[in-house]
């Protein structure tokens, strides 16, 4: 007979806790779009670190992952952190030459490639400041032959003739 009234407050207990919960407003709520985006920042920010201490080789093709990564985000160009978190130096190097031989066709290539790359609905731009900016900030490290060949008009065989 205890036994039976001990099962009876038992279960008396558990449907007043589920009653309770039943009731309760969820603890968490879905954050707004722009918050997201505002939390997603944060997290590439906290995941790129910026390093003070950190010095950069002065020619490019000797940058390691993590000094390509330390250049964007000292130079506040974390848009470009989703394509090139992951190149050294001679890739990005290869990159700023496609950008200065077709410097329009490669912004919308690069936002094209951040559209395919977005999550959560998030969507980056690099615009027309900062690309710029990239291309002005990265010419420092770019050793004078690679930069040279870049403005250098192919001649024919012909011309080379004469």
């Amino acid at each position: 007979m205890i036994e039976i009234d001990r099962n009876r407050k038992e279960k008396k207990i558990d449907m007043n806790q589920n009653s309770a919960r039943h009731h309760e407003m969820p603890s968490v709520s879905k954050p707004l779009h722009n918050t997201q985006i505002v939390e997603d920042k944060k997290v590439l920010k906290a995941t790129y670190q910026a390093k003070s201490d950190h010095r950069l080789p002065s020619n490019i093709e000797q940058w390691t992952v993590d000094d390509v990564q330390q250049f964007f985000i000292k130079q506040q160009l974390e848009n470009f952190l989703p394509i090139c978190s992951q190149m050294k130096g001679t890739r990005l190097l290869a990159l700023y030459k496609m950008c200065m031989t077709n410097s329009p066709t490669m912004l919308q290539s690069l936002n094209n490639e951040l559209t395919t790359m977005e999550k959560h609905g998030e969507r980056n731009v690099i615009g027309i400041a900062e690309y710029l900016q990239f291309l002005e900030d990265i010419k420092p490290f770019v050793p004078i032959s690679n930069e040279k060949s870049d403005v250098t008009v192919p001649r024919s065989s012909l011309c080379t003739l004469l």
